[in-house]
Formats: structure tokens, C-alpha cells, sequence
């Protein structure tokens, strides 16, 4: 079906993929590479946009309830299954991994930038800031599957005031 679809031969298809497996791998991180793009974009929006430390917060409020918002649920789930899918798979970890430190590195570098700005305090780390804002949307899947949602505004307020509390 692959081959039907595409138009390629099959010994065009094996010269760029080992395997039906690397295929659909890369075909999976094509769609965790859209979803990180996404995400340094829209951060990096905030930083181009900022002025000072209180436009600098309002962006990071408008991003925190976008990405934590039901319509991307199915963006967060996608991305649990791909990383608990790569567990065993060397091939796709190491996909993975490229694409994960990418992200990292660009959130730490936003975070050294803003502690540079004045806008973040130095009392912590860029890049375990890096980890942590990524853990907690893929943490908020705990609250996707629960039959007991919480409010929504309850959790972006959590955010915030952690943020307000130990970055700035």
C-alpha cells in the first residue's frame, strides 16, 4: 500500500529506510518534529514580543493556556504514547532524543536569555526550568483521562504562580 501510494519503488523506498519500521519511526517523529517547531515557535513569539518582565509574563500567561487548553489533548497524548513507544526501540529513541534535546536546548537558552533580561531570577537552572515546563504539559494528561476534571483556569493559575514564585 506504501509503495501504491507514494509512487516510489520499492528499492527507492529501502535505499531511505532500513525497514518498514524505520518508515513509520520516521514518520512518527515527523509529527513529534511538528509539535516541538510549534512550541519553540510559539515561545520564541513571546520573547520577540516582550518589552519587559510584565509583557514577558502576559505572553508566557497566554502561552501556558494555549498549550494546556483541551484542543491540543490530542497533542500531548501523541506525544506520551511516542515516548513510552521509544522505550525499547533504540532506532526511535535516538530519533527521539535528537528532536527532545533540540527543544530543550531552546527553551534553556529562552530561559538564560530572560534571566539575562532581568526578567527571570538566576536562582535556578535554564535547563531544569527547560524539563520542568515541558513535564508539566505532558503531566496535565493526568486530568485528560480523569472522570473528575478540574477547572481548567485552576491549573493555568498554578502555573503562573509557580512561575511568579520561583522564575521571576
Amino acid at each position: 500500500m506504501i509503495l501504491e501510494k507514494s509512487g516510489v519503488s520499492k528499492g527507492s523506498l529501502y535505499h531511505h529506510f532500513d525497514d518498514l519500521s524505520d518508515l513509520i519511526e520516521t514518520a512518527l517523529v515527523g509529527l513529534f518534529v511538528a509539535s516541538v517547531d510549534a512550541n519553540i515557535a510559539s515561545i520564541t513569539r513571546v520573547f520577540d514580543a516582550a518589552t519587559c518582565r510584565a509583557s514577558f509574563v502576559a505572553g508566557l500567561a497566554q502561552v501556558t493556556h494555549d498549550t494546556q487548553g483541551a484542543g491540543l489533548r490530542a497533542v500531548r497524548f501523541r506525544r506520551a504514547r511516542l515516548l513510552a513507544y521509544a522505550e525499547g526501540r533504540p532506532r526511535l529513541m535516538e530519533k527521539m532524543a535528537c528532536e527532545q534535546a533540540r527543544l530543550t536546548r531552546c527553551y534553556t537558552r529562552l530561559f538564560a536569555t530572560a534571566q539575562d533580561n532581568g526578567w527571570f531570577n538566576r536562582d535556578f537552572d535554564p535547563q531544569a526550568a527547560a524539563v520542568f515546563i515541558q513535564a508539566y504539559t505532558i503531566g496535565k494528561i493526568v486530568d485528560d483521562v480523569t472522570t473528575e476534571p478540574m477547572d481548567p483556569a485552576a491549573w493555568n493559575v498554578l502555573i503562573m504562580k509557580i512561575v511568579d514564585r520561583v522564575f521571576i
